[in-house]
């Protein structure tokens, strides 16, 4: 009889066998959720880098369209002074 497990004994070792399961649990999920925090971190720090990229490629389309707009304008106003020649030119000839 001493060999015998008793329901006592299955009740203890479900109990235990509770706490082993919820104490894993616990360490797995503070475990996942550093991985996570991790990767939060990680994908933030790329969103930052990146959009600092984009700004960078922003200011230097700004930076080219007004450089294209101040020379269309400085050929603009060569073209109005060529034709103005061109008129007093051709008003000699």
């Amino acid at each position: 009889m001493g060999d015998e497990v008793t329901k006592k004994d299955l009740q203890s070792l479900q109990g235990y066998c509770n706490k082993q399961i919820a104490d894993l649990e616990k360490r797995s999920n503070a475990k996942l959720q550093n991985v996570i925090d991790s990767t939060n971190k990680a994908i933030t720090a790329e969103t930052d880098r990146v959009t600092k990229v984009i700004d960078g490629i922003n200011k230097t389309i700004e930076t080219y369209n007004k450089g294209f707009a101040d020379l269309t304008k400085s050929v603009n106003d060569l073209r109005a002074v060529v034709t103005q020649h061109a008129k007093v030119i051709n008003e000699r000839n």
